[in-house]
């Protein structure tokens, strides 16, 4: 099959794979609360305060578990599944962006309505509260799809800011060593080649099963993975109200002031 170069053959792309895949786990594909974890489903359901699911690790960070590990397992097994019938198959799939060399597009083989799903019924809830200012309460499309490090993969990601109203970066597994992510200030557009502050940065640690959900513009890079493999799930979340807005100045919310 030919490279993916243009909106023309992406389409023949999508059109191929939906025609000739056959999911490992077709469960997988309609959203199934069952996947949730315990804690992170309870909170929710009962209407009550979304936050008391999550903790606040940083100012604007936010942590908590949110997958079961049968959920995290299979999934992975789904990724692994998919790229090996790419490969069987001759066909150069998409990259899941312009900074990793190993993850698939998550969309491009079934599974956006129901990423789409938890974003809507278990993203909006907690950020229409915590990032009421970037369209928290107003998400309505994303962009998802995995990474992987290792060390004969990809080991690190650069220093950068996400496409994203808001990210949610969800640890799936496996066995590893290193990998933290790092945080250095929330930036907007005219400012994120400023330094960080000492008091902006911080490292957070993967755990399997655990999202890490915060701003688009807080900037952030992978560290070095020193062993294993990490597969994470992420979702770029956006809102088409906020994406509308155009910064003529700094806005409050930058970091830099």
């Amino acid at each position: 099959m030919s490279k993916i170069t243009d909106s023309q053959s992406y389409q023949k792309y999508v059109s191929f794979v939906k025609q000739n895949y056959q999911p490992l786990h077709t469960y997988l594909y309609n959203f199934d609360t069952k996947n949730l974890s315990k804690s992170f489903y309870e909170v929710i359901e009962k209407n009550t305060n979304p936050l008391d699911a999550v903790t606040e690790i940083y100012p604007q960070i936010y942590s908590w578990e949110i997958f079961t590990p049968e959920f995290c397992n299979q999934f992975i097994a789904e990724v692994r599944h998919f790229d090996k019938w790419c490969r069987k198959n001759s066909i150069e799939k998409r990259l899941p962006n312009s900074m990793n060399n190993y993850g698939v597009v998550l969309g491009d083989f079934g599974l956006y309505d129901c990423l789409n799903q938890l974003m809507i019924k278990y993203i909006k809830p907690i950020t229409s509260i915590v990032y009421p200012e970037i369209g928290g309460a107003t998400l309505d499309y994303h962009h998802s799809f995995t990474v992987e490090y290792a060390v004969e993969k990809d080991v690190s990601l650069d220093f950068h800011v996400d496409a994203s109203d808001v990210t949610v970066n969800i640890c799936l597994g496996n066995e590893f060593e290193g990998g933290d992510l790092y945080f250095g200030g929330i930036r907007c557009a005219f400012c994120q080649e400023t330094s960080p502050k000492k008091a902006e940065e911080i490292y957070v640690r993967h755990q399997p099963g655990h999202a890490i959900l915060h701003r688009g513009k807080h900037r952030h890079s992978a560290q070095d993975i020193k062993s294993g493999e990490r597969l994470n799930m992420i979702l770029w979340c956006m809102s088409s109200e906020n994406q509308k807005t155009q910064l003529i100045e700094c806005p409050d919310w930058c970091g830099s002031k």
